[in-house]
């Protein structure tokens, strides 16, 4: 059996994204849209409810998105100067199926994302994702950068069982 070169191994064309601390890799076929904080059509609003990892919601292509927070910030002030959302596909949305949350959501990022092609030997398994946070499934070092990999199907459940906010 021939060696395939890296060419010829199967890849995946996902995005690198800076957080408030550590960065994010996704597909990049979830990411809809980039959206800046500052982009003056964006309307934010607060959540109804407090919850840690909703942020609040934002008008986009006249649906009603929740914004999601994979970590926390310290310095609201600076955070909202270097904000952006990443608007992705809800992976599990069902339109027969409320519990499982909208068709679009968005996710707060700090930087422009950047866009890598991954093969299997560029990515590791890195360590445990703490406990406490089960919107992340795993963390690993992709092309040599520790990153976070969502764990899309609990964002949907957080999102369908929190629809009314």
């Amino acid at each position: 059996m021939a060696d395939m070169s890296i060419s010829q191994t199967p890849s995946l064309d996902c995005l690198i994204v800076p957080l408030f601390e550590g960065n994010l890799l996704l597909p990049q076929s979830v990411v809809v849209e980039v959206i800046s904080r500052g982009d003056q059509s964006l309307v934010f609003s607060p959540p109804v409810k407090a919850l840690p990892w909703l942020k609040g919601h934002f008008s986009w292509r006249e649906q009603r998105l929740p914004v999601l927070s994979l970590m926390e910030v310290a310095d609201a002030a600076q955070a909202s100067r270097i904000t952006r959302f990443l608007v992705v596909h809800n992976l599990y949305f069902d339109p027969q199926k409320a519990q499982q949350g909208p068709a679009f959501y968005a996710i707060e990022v700090r930087g422009i994302p950047h866009s890598i092609k991954i093969h299997r030997q560029d990515i590791r398994p890195w360590d445990a994702p703490a406990q406490s946070d089960d919107l992340i499934a795993m963390r690993v070092k992709a092309s040599g950068v520790v990153c976070l990999i969502p764990h899309f199907e609990r964002m949907a459940q957080r999102l369908g069982e929190h629809s009314d906010v």
